[in-house]
This record gives C-alpha cells, structure tokens and sequence, in this order.
C-alpha cells in the first residue's frame, strides 16, 4: 500500500508543528537562590515561574548566631484548566542534608474538575545554622499537542521566636529552691552569735 503524497506530506508537517511547539516550550528550570543570613522576621517570595517538564528548586538560607524563627513556608500552583503541577513535593534540610520536615502536599480540585496543589509546612522553631527548602515537581501541559507552562508561588515566613513558657515541674522546683534557701537564711538568723 502506497501513501498518497498529501497524506505523507500532512504527517511530515504535523511533525515538523509538534517539533517547532517542543523546540519553542520553555526547558525545564531548576532554581538556586541563596537568601542569605536572616538577622530579623522576614518574608521572602518563593516563585517557580512558567516552566514544562521535572524541576528542583532551591532555596537556601541561614539564621545567625544567636537567632532564632519561627519557620513556615506555603507554595501554591493555583487552579489551571490548562497546566498544573499535579505531583509538587517540598522538604526542608538542614546544613547536614537531614531531613527536618516534609511539606504537607494537598491537591484540590474546582467542581469543573481544574486542580490545584499546595505545600505547606507547619511552624517549626530554628536556631543558628544553615537550612535549604526544596520544591519538586513536574510541570505538565493538559494538552499534549499545545506546550502550555505551569509555575508556584508562595512564601517562606520567618517570624520572632516566642520566648518559651516555663512547665509547671519547673516553676514548682524554682518555688521550693526559693523556700529552701529562705529556710536557711531564716534559720542562720536565729542561730546565736549568726
């Protein structure tokens, strides 16, 4: 069977389309951004902006000596009827490469069926040192024939550090050091010629 040339040429240019389309699609990016020491509360963007295909972005930063936050961080890719980021993964290291705390993924879904997903990472108190916050995933287009792009935004909040409320074990044994020493000094008093 012999293919007729309109046909052969209607494939080899669908080809060439699907060729331009993937050739002109953003590669996928990984991001490396360094914030730095953190001295005071702050909050900094987290932003993964138009991209197809896997990623790993890093954000990297590091809490002074004598410092310490309160820690959170919150990424959303938003609802998308053309794009999403169904598989977005975050983790928290510290300078080691131990794991601290992996976000919290949730994906959600309009009632048209258009998804979104987010990360989120409960509040988790940091001293000095260095820490980096890893965001994954893989931006995918829902129409495999159109190179449409997906990103996240977000943010990472560092906020003051509560100062710690004492257990009740504690204050007591501060209460009966208290009476101890006053018993004594009570005591020494009394005593003749003290």
């Amino acid at each position: 069977m012999q293919t007729s040339p309109s046909r052969a040429a209607r494939a080899v240019s669908c080809a060439l389309a699907l060729a331009a389309a993937l050739a002109a699609a953003p590669a996928a990016r990984a991001a490396d951004l360094d914030f730095g020491t953190i001295a005071a509360p702050v909050s900094l963007p987290l932003i993964h902006e138009a991209s197809l295909g896997a990623f790993t972005d890093t954000y990297r930063f590091s809490i002074g000596a004598g410092a310490s936050f309160e820690v959170g961080a919150l990424v959303d890719t938003g609802y998308g009827r053309r794009s999403g980021i169904l598989d977005l993964a975050g983790s928290l290291f510290d300078a080691g490469g131990a794991l601290l705390e992996a976000g919290d993924a949730q994906t959600r879904y309009l009632p048209e069926g258009y998804p979104a997903r987010s990360v989120s990472f409960a509040s988790l108190l940091l001293g000095a040192g260095a820490y980096r916050l890893v965001f994954t995933g893989t931006a995918t287009s829902f129409f495999p024939d159109i190179p449409i792009t997906a990103g996240y935004t977000g943010s990472l909040d560092l906020t003051a550090a509560a100062a710690p409320i004492p257990e009740p074990e504690i204050v007591a044994l501060y209460g009966l050091g208290l009476l101890a020493v006053g018993a004594l000094v009570r005591a020494r008093r009394r005593m003749p010629g003290g």
